[in-house]
């Protein structure tokens, strides 16, 4: 229920919140690449825990309201957005190796990471499988042209490529 669920789901959030605040989230001054990392990253926090915990849509109106009530003075945390980021992260895991702010934060000492974030890496990541993922061996020319393009994509229209197209390779090829 969701009683049993708020102290684990009110750390998680205390945690997401620290990684915000950590990534100098302030969508003025954020370089656009910044805030695509920072959403996808939240969005993979988000989805991991998910799918580990069992949580289902509602949790993440949740953690948007906490959110939002935290961080009164930022944007791009409702509901709506939240899920964003969550389908993001989803369309995308094997962007996760060359996302360097979910490495920094990873390696954060002053986040409590293993909150939200597990080293074990989830099914979505491991069924990678697609000959895509092999030419895109991490450090591989065609991997970092690809990571520099990908990350240089604002949010939205990474989300106009995402609800347009289904196929991961489509998507790539757009980008």
């Amino acid at each position: 229920s969701m009683k049993e669920a708020q102290p684990d789901i009110a750390q998680f959030v205390g945690a997401l919140k620290q990684t915000i605040l950590q990534s100098q989230y302030n969508a003025a001054k954020l370089v656009n690449t910044q805030l695509v990392q920072l959403y996808f990253f939240l969005g993979a926090a988000i989805s991991r825990k998910a799918q580990q915990a069992n949580w289902g849509d509602k949790v993440l109106e949740t953690i948007s309201a906490e959110l939002q009530k935290e961080l009164k003075h930022l944007r791009g945390f409702s509901a709506e957005n939240i899920r964003k980021m969550k389908r993001f992260y989803e369309a995308y895991p094997l962007m996760l190796a060359s996302c360097e702010l979910a490495n920094q934060m990873i390696q954060n000492t002053e986040i409590e990471i293993s909150v939200i974030w597990s080293a074990v890496p989830t099914k979505l990541e491991t069924s990678i499988q697609s000959p895509l993922a092999t030419k895109l061996e991490m450090g591989s020319p065609l991997a970092n042209q690809l990571a520099t393009d990908f990350w240089s994509v604002s949010f939205t229209n990474h989300f106009a490529i995402i609800n347009k197209l289904n196929k991961l390779e489509e998507r790539l090829w757009f980008i």
